[in-house]
C-alpha cells in the first residue's frame, strides 16, 4: 500500500467511523465527513499507474428531502477500493445507484 494513500485513506475511514455517535449538528458533521472523504479519495487522473476504480452514487436524505451524492476514485489494490467503497457507502442513506470496485481499463 502506497504510504501517502494508507495514511490518508486511514484519516478518513476514523472520521467515518466517527459518525456511528449521533452529534448534535449531525448535518453539518456529515457534510464535513463527506467533504474529508471526498479530499482524501486517490484522483484517477493523479494515479494513473492504480489499477482499481471504485464508484459509490446515489441519493442522500437530509430534512425530508433527497440530495444527490457521488464518490469516485483510483486505487492500488482491489482491497483497498474494497476498504474505501464500504467507508463511502453509508454516506448514501437514500436509492443507491452505484456501488462497485472494478479493474481500470
Amino acid at each position: 500500500m502506497h504510504h501517502a494513500f494508507k495514511l490518508s485513506l486511514a484519516g478518513a475511514l476514523a472520521a467515518v467511523a466517527a459518525t456511528a455517535a449521533p452529534l448534535p449538528a449531525a448535518a453539518q458533521s456529515t457534510d464535513y465527513l463527506i467533504s474529508q472523504l471526498q479530499r482524501s479519495t486517490p484522483n484517477c487522473r493523479q494515479n494513473p499507474d492504480y489499477g482499481w476504480q471504485g464508484r459509490v452514487s446515489g441519493q442522500r436524505e437530509v430534512n425530508s428531502a433527497s440530495r444527490p451524492i457521488s464518490f469516485a476514485g483510483c486505487f492500488p489494490t482491489e482491497q483497498e477500493c474494497e476498504t474505501w467503497r464500504k467507508s463511502a457507502l453509508p454516506f448514501v442513506t437514500g436509492r443507491i445507484i452505484y456501488n462497485a470496485c472494478m479493474p481500470r481499463k
